[in-house]
């Protein structure tokens, strides 16, 4: 069937760069999740899995304090829209693994 054009209201939400950037730093806080450090053109940067990253988005660990002012994600395809937003803005970027 055709994907209704619709955007739903977290996708909407998350196309302000500023609800954007909040989102951000709550994934890269504390309550965020898991990220390993690599060194990147000899910059350090933290990384994780793209499934890992949707899979928290979806469904957050058990005990997470999801922001108040965060609309949740109810389908993997919201969660996915809004990390290509990430990317767009270059909040985060997508590396390929090598070796």
């Amino acid at each position: 069937g055709k994907m209704a054009s619709k955007k739903t209201d977290s996708v909407s939400f998350y196309e302000k760069e500023e609800n954007l950037k909040e989102l951000c730093n709550f994934l890269r806080g504390n309550d965020g999740p898991a990220v390993r450090e690599a060194i990147e053109m000899d910059k350090r940067v933290y990384y994780l899995k793209g499934e890992k990253l949707v899979n928290f988005m979806v469904e957050p660990k058990k005990g997470t304090k999801w922001p108040k002012g965060l609309p949740k994600f109810k389908t993997r395809q919201e969660a996915i829209a809004v990390c290509k937003e990430l990317c767009n803005y270059q909040f985060m970027h997508r590396s390929i693994k090598r070796g």
